[in-house]
């Protein structure tokens, strides 16, 4: 099974998202977290990555939207409703309960249900909820 597995997290320095291997930090680091990208840049170190704020860290579901980006949990996505004309927001997170990602939306008559391969090709992603919190209200 090949599946790519990466995490997103805004940095703590400059709170610009950074996409890699996460890191919890061990020692006198412990408590902190680390997003080291797979092409290791100015700016952080090979040992750490980039210290990135812990509340802002999301998984990549392994699925695109529909223009090719990659959709991650916290991603606040827009797309017509299967079936209908309807259009519908969700935010993508991840449930420990469930074991997978699921659709939080705005249609509250099914919302919470999980996230199918392939199911985000009549969705774009919009923002997420750490950059456009307005979003959240809609």
């Amino acid at each position: 099974m090949s599946r790519e597995i990466k995490f997103r997290g805004k940095r703590v320095d400059n709170r610009m998202f950074v996409t890699g291997d996460l890191i919890h930090g061990v020692g006198v680091k412990k408590g902190k977290v680390y997003i080291l990208p797979k092409l290791v840049v100015c700016g952080c170190t090979r040992m750490d990555g980039f210290e990135v704020i812990p509340d802002t860290v999301g998984q990549y579901t392994g699925m695109e939207d529909k223009n090719g980006k990659k959709v991650f949990g916290g991603d606040r996505i827009r797309g017509h409703r299967h079936f209908t004309d309807s259009v519908e927001i969700a935010t993508v997170s991840w449930s420990d309960k469930a074991g997978a990602f699921l659709l939080d939306t705005t249609m509250g008559d099914y919302g919470g249900r999980r996230l199918r391969a392939g199911g985000l090709k009549r969705f774009e992603v919009i923002g997420n909820i750490h950059d456009n919190p307005e979003l959240l209200a809609q």
